[in-house]
């Protein structure tokens, strides 16, 4: 009997505390329906929580730092700020010139032969050879200093150095930045970066020379840069070079920061044609010779006409408007034109003076009975 009334009370207790419990819940969502702000910010409040959780989890797992460390190895390195200009202006170094020395000697060995003379600091790397740079020649070596100290021990030596007999030493007081550069144009397509070298270098120290190269091995484009130890060893080499004739080529130089601007260049005037030659080339030609036509002569050789005309272009032209045949030799700008008399024949040559086709200038002249006997040289096609 006992048993039974605690079971009754025990389940009228546990029907209570749910009742009180749906209550509690129901004037809570009552509460949270007339003020939505604090069970929001509350919510928001958990979620956050929740996520800082999660992140904290992952940050902690090897997988995440090998993933940081991948993207931290893909970052480029952060490069120093460029330092600013000295007050003194460009920044100086010296350059040290060794001459005298075997010409296949390499690094090491030069290094070595001076560890018992003044220049014993000078090791291997700070050595620059003939392979190293265009500016030295077999024999020779450079070492560029950087401190003012060293530059003052090189210049007590005078030219000298003991320990190394036969080796002499030239030092070079350089401002970083004012090394000018040139820029030339129509040079010969044959000449070679010594032979440039050697034409500027008669107007100072050349430290560089870049040719462009062509469409064929071995040739350049006619165009190309020549550096100058000063920017006025530069400005007087421009100022002498500038339309110098070289190798049959008028060449054009200017300061290569000037080189877009165009400046009128005029190549250099072609060789006249000799009046025994072509003795009705030209009114010049043939003020000074006579033209001397033979009575058999009856017809002319024309030539520098434009690739490919007809029959029809050449008798348009003036000179030859009372020929009696046209032959055409070849392709490449010669005909044959004949006529009815030698007097005929004067007439054209002397009125072809100055006369051009598509703007090229043509060159008439008899044809000689030599030529005639022999047949030119063009076959049975080039017969009149």
């Amino acid at each position: 009997m006992g048993t039974s009334d605690e079971d009754a009370a025990a389940k009228k207790a546990r029907k209570a505390a749910r009742k009180a419990a749906k209550a509690a819940k129901a004037a809570a969502a009552a509460a949270a329906a007339a003020d939505p702000a604090p069970a929001a910010k509350e919510k928001k409040q958990k979620k956050a929580k929740k996520a800082k959780e999660k992140k904290r989890k992952k940050s902690s797992s090897p997988s995440h730092e090998a993933a940081a460390a991948k993207k931290q190895r893909r970052e480029p390195p952060q490069r120093p700020p460029p330092q600013p200009p000295q007050p003194g202006g460009a920044l100086r170094f010296w350059r040290v010139k060794l001459s005298g020395l075997p010409a296949a000697a390499s690094a090491e060995e030069v290094a070595s032969s001076l560890a018992a003379t003044p220049l014993s600091w000078v090791t291997a790397t700070m050595l620059r050879l003939p392979k190293d740079a265009t500016m030295l020649q077999p024999g020779e070596a450079m070492v560029t200093l950087k401190s003012e100290e060293q530059a003052e021990s090189v210049r007590a030596l005078g030219g000298s150095l003991s320990g190394a007999p036969g080796v002499s030493v030239a030092l070079e007081d350089v401002a970083a930045g004012q090394d000018e550069e040139v820029f030339v144009r129509y040079l010969p397509f044959a000449a070679t970066s010594d032979e440039v070298r050697e034409l500027f270098a008669t107007h100072g120290s050349v430290t560089r020379v870049k040719l462009m190269p062509g469409r064929e091995p071995g040739l350049n484009s006619g165009v190309g840069f020549v550096s100058f130890a000063d920017g006025a060893t530069a400005t007087g080499a421009v100022a002498a070079l500038d339309g110098h004739s070289w190798m049959g080529r008028s060449l054009a130089v200017c300061l290569a920061k000037e080189r877009k601007a165009k400046r009128p260049h005029q190549p250099p005037p072609r060789a006249q044609p000799s009046p025994t030659a072509r003795p009705g080339a030209t009114a010049a030609t043939a003020a000074k010779a006579p033209l001397v036509v033979p009575a058999e002569c009856r017809s002319v050789l024309v030539e520098n006409l434009v690739y490919g005309c007809s029959q029809r272009d050449v008798r348009a032209l003036p000179p030859f408007r009372r020929a009696t045949k046209v032959v055409l030799l070849g392709k490449l700008g010669k005909a044959r034109v004949g006529f009815l008399s030698a007097a005929d024949v004067r007439q054209a040559c002397e009125s072809a003076a100055g006369v051009t086709q598509a703007g090229r200038l043509i060159r008439v002249r008899p044809e000689l009975p030599e030529e005639l006997t022999a047949d030119g040289g063009h076959g049975e096609r080039g017969r009149l």
